[in-house]
């Protein structure tokens, strides 16, 4: 058990850096702004506010969860949970901001998805700074720490809303298996070949991803 909750906390300490870069880095290229620049920005602990309400209960509670292939073949993610305090820098600042992370993993599989959740600062339509939460979702084989297959991040304003401006990609619907879902955000991977999609959907969570001989699996339920 100490193995597991080390790896979670590493892989989440990774995660949370990864997410900052790639913040500051398209801020830096979309602002063309300089890291000298001085921003007013305060001391005081970023808290995640509205991103728990953003998951299901069912996660927060780190229940297991099945998902269904087309032929009836099920797969079953384990959950764990890490809550923790993140150093992030913004420009040439740093500051702190609480930090919430989930592992989901099935060693039969190889499968493992992670969700990394982050109080940061960003910029706002007006290139106002503002508080952001972001959730950075990555599927990977689970026999790795940090190279994902896929990966995503969804970002939530300062009143909870979806922020497309930040946001990697937006909802749409789609067709899994056959059935229809509305107001899914589909992650789309560089291989073709494995791990190559993973879907999320704010009511479910984890809609569907694909493994590692790319099949598709759905969600069916949690486990109680």
């Amino acid at each position: 058990m100490k193995n597991i909750i080390f790896l979670v906390l590493s892989v989440f300490i990774a995660l949370s850096f990864s997410c900052q870069n790639t913040i500051d880095d398209d801020m830096e290229n979309d602002n063309d702004l300089s890291s000298e620049v001085d921003y007013m920005i305060s001391d005081e602990l970023l808290t995640l506010d509205h991103l728990k309400d953003f998951l299901p209960e069912e996660i927060l509670q780190q229940k297991s969860i099945v998902f269904e292939s087309s032929n009836g073949k099920e797969i079953t993610l384990t959950t764990e949970m890490a809550e923790r305090t993140s150093t992030n820098m913004f420009g040439e600042q740093q500051y702190e901001g609480e930090s919430i992370f989930f592992s989901l993993r099935d060693e039969e599989s190889l499968t493992q998805i992670i969700l990394a959740g982050n109080a940061i600062y960003g910029f706002g339509k007006n290139s106002d700074i503002i508080k952001l939460e972001s959730i950075d979702m990555r599927l990977m084989p689970s026999y790795t720490e940090n190279n994902a297959n896929t990966n995503g991040e969804i970002v939530l304003d300062e009143e909870g809303n979806f922020s497309s401006l930040n946001s990697s990609e937006i909802p749409k619907t789609v067709t899994l298996n056959g059935k229809t879902y509305e107001d899914t955000f589909q992650f789309v991977g560089d291989n073709p070949d494995r791990f190559s999609e993973l879907f999320y959907k704010t009511d479910i969570g984890i809609l569907g991803f694909r493994t590692f001989n790319n099949t598709l699996y759905v969600f069916k339920e949690y486990l109680n």
